[in-house]
C-alpha cells in the first residue's frame, strides 16, 4: 500500500520487470527553490498559449472554493484539504491552457512538492493571504485579460518562492 501511494504520488516507478526506482523529489529547500521557480516560468506562459480557453463555470467553482477558504474553512479544515485546494486552482488553470505538456508539467511539479509540504505545518495565515492572491489572479481572468492574469500569476508564484527560499546557509549544503 506504501508503494502504491507513493507511486501515485510521483515518488517512485516500477521498473522494468522488478523493483522499485526512487524518482526526483522536492525534499531539500534548494530543490524546493528551483521547483518554484520552474513554476513561474510555466505558470505566467499558460494563460498566454493561443489554445487558452476561459472556463466560466470552473471559475466560478474556484473562486467559490477561495470564499469558502477565506470564510473560515482555513480554520477548520485539515491541512490535506487546503493544499488540495491551492494545488487544484494551479492546475485547473493550466488545464484551461489548453497544452497537456503544461498542464501535466504542473501536476507533476505538484506531486513533488508535497513531499516537503507533508513535512511542515501548514501556516494558515498564509493561506489567507494566498487565498487573496487567487482572488487577485481570477478578476482580470474574467474580464477575459490574460496578460494581466498572466502578470498576476508570476508576482503570485515569486511571493510564494520568495516565502519558501532558502537562507544562504541552506544552499551552501543542500544539492538539489
Amino acid at each position: 500500500a506504501v508503494l502504491t501511494r507513493a507511486s501515485s504520488e510521483g515518488w517512485i516507478e516500477r521498473k522494468p520487470g522488478y523493483g522499485w526506482r526512487l524518482l526526483p523529489v522536492a525534499k531539500t529547500p534548494a530543490a524546493q527553490s528551483a521547483l518554484y521557480r520552474m513554476r513561474m516560468l510555466i505558470e505566467p506562459a499558460a494563460f498566454l498559449e493561443p489554445t487558452f480557453t476561459i472556463d466560466r463555470a470552473n471559475l466560478e467553482r474556484l473562486r467559490s472554493s477561495i470564499l469558502r477558504t477565506l470564510d473560515g474553512a482555513r480554520r477548520e479544515w485539515p491541512t490535506d484539504w487546503l493544499h488540495a485546494t491551492g494545488v487544484r486552482f494551479h492546475e485547473d488553470l493550466m488545464r484551461m491552457s489548453g497544452n497537456m505538456f503544461l498542464y501535466q508539467t504542473i501536476v507533476r511539479l505538484n506531486r513533488m512538492r508535497r513531499l516537503l509540504e507533508y513535512r511542515s505545518m501548514v501556516d494558515r495565515a498564509r493561506i489567507e493571504v494566498e487565498a487573496n492572491e487567487h482572488l487577485q489572479i481570477l478578476e482580470p481572468l474574467f474580464a477575459g485579460d490574460l496578460i494581466e492574469t498572466s502578470f498576476r500569476m508570476r508576482a503570485h508564484v515569486g511571493r510564494a518562492l520568495d516565502r519558501k527560499r532558502p537562507t544562504q546557509f541552506d544552499i551552501g549544503f543542500e544539492k538539489i
